[in-house]
């Protein structure tokens, strides 16, 4: 199974490309809420809890990841392969291709042997570390933004199926947290400040107005909550709220022995 989804890659890169749609409200619930119910079932593993509550999370694990769209890339104007945008694309499609073969084959995880557990942990989590490479490394928002709406789906796949495994997990959370450290940073919107006369106090108001590059736009007094306002459709709305999640006080911590 280990990168045998580039074929498939191959393929969702030849198709013909679209617009990259809007995400609804509830897809990125579902992601977030998909990062959620990972961290829980770990926390589960990682504290000894008995069989029942560790196999009533994983469950409600696999209602989790089967609530999730299969993903698929959206990328608009599609270059040649040999231009820089081209090869990104490509890597994009890698990177969501293995999304979607992972999130079809947790749905199994209850049935795997412990050799397949293993084999299937070694090959999403080098899918994960491989698909935060190529998120740092690509130019234009929205491939970035394809990659890390799959690397949201991946990265607690990889956890859960290693937790299940028996396999440490503290690395590969670690690799999570930086990595939407990098989403939040790579799909930052374009923000300015605009004056607006206040002819009540005689006065200019400052006020931020920010446009991802989906065209959504927000505009306020604070800076950071216009730029999340304005990216929250994109891969970085999941990004905040789940790096938000982690760094909540015991969440990273909980999982230490």
């Amino acid at each position: 199974m280990r990168f045998t989804v580039l074929a498939i890659a191959l393929l969702l890169c030849s198709c013909n490309s679209q617009p990259a749609p809007l995400r609804n409200s509830d897809e990125i619930r579902q992601l977030i809420a998909l990062a959620d119910q990972t961290l829980r079932f770990v926390q589960k593993v990682e504290s000894h809890a008995s069989d029942d509550d560790v196999s009533a999370d994983l469950r409600k694990l696999v209602t989790a990841v089967s609530a999730i769209r299969r993903p698929q890339i959206q990328v608009e104007n599609l270059a040649g392969p040999t231009t820089i945008r081209g090869i990104d694309t490509q890597a994009a499609g890698k990177v969501t291709a293995c999304a979607a073969t992972a999130s079809q084959e947790f749905l199994s995880i209850q049935g795997l042997r412990s050799i397949l557990l293993v084999q299937a942990a070694m090959s999403f989590t080098e899918c994960a570390v491989v698909g935060t490479g190529y998120l740092r490394v690509v130019r234009d928002q929205d491939i970035a933004d394809n990659i890390g709406f799959a690397l949201a789906v991946v990265y607690p796949v990889a956890v859960a199926i290693r937790a299940k495994a028996g396999l440490d997990t503290r690395g590969l959370l670690e690799s999570y947290q930086a990595t939407n450290d990098a989403m939040i940073a790579k799909m930052a919107p374009k923000c300015h400040k605009a004056w607006v006369p206040n002819l009540k106090e005689w006065a200019l108001d400052t006020y931020y107005e920010c446009a991802a590059y989906t065209g959504e736009t927000a505009r306020g007094k604070n800076r950071e909550s216009v730029a999340a306002e304005a990216s929250r459709s994109t891969s970085r709305g999941v990004a905040a709220a789940v790096l938000a999640m982690m760094k909540s006080g015991e969440r990273l911590a909980s999982h230490r022995p």
